[in-house]
């Protein structure tokens, strides 16, 4: 069995258990906090020391439309939070519980 195969693998087994859709890439690279029902799109772009809450979502607003999103570093999306399309979440900004972002939103801000 090849390593990518393995990586398949765990993918699948943790779509199983955790009811999420991360990519294998941020694995170990972003912090996922009681990881329940996240999906993450393949194409979101992280910075570094980014956490995310349960069922938080990322990605595009619709198929075929728009962009993905930038994430800074720093950032905290808290549980519930959707934030899509071709926008960026500036360094150190927080996004609130079931928040919707489709704006950027600047450095060093909250939304509550």
């Amino acid at each position: 069995m090849t390593i990518l195969n393995k990586f398949i693998k765990l993918k699948r087994l943790i779509q199983m258990l955790l009811c999420c859709d991360i990519p294998i890439r941020l694995i170990g690279k972003v912090g996922f906090k009681h990881p329940t029902g996240i999906v993450v799109s393949t194409n979101a772009k992280f910075g570094k020391n980014v956490i995310i809450y349960s069922k938080a979502t990322i990605g595009k607003r619709r198929k075929g439309f728009d962009g993905y999103p930038t994430i800074g570093d720093n950032v905290i999306i808290y549980t519930g939070a959707i934030v899509v399309g071709n926008i960026k979440i500036g360094n150190n900004s927080i996004i609130g519980a079931y928040k919707y972002v489709n704006k950027d939103v600047p450095p060093n801000t909250i939304i509550k």
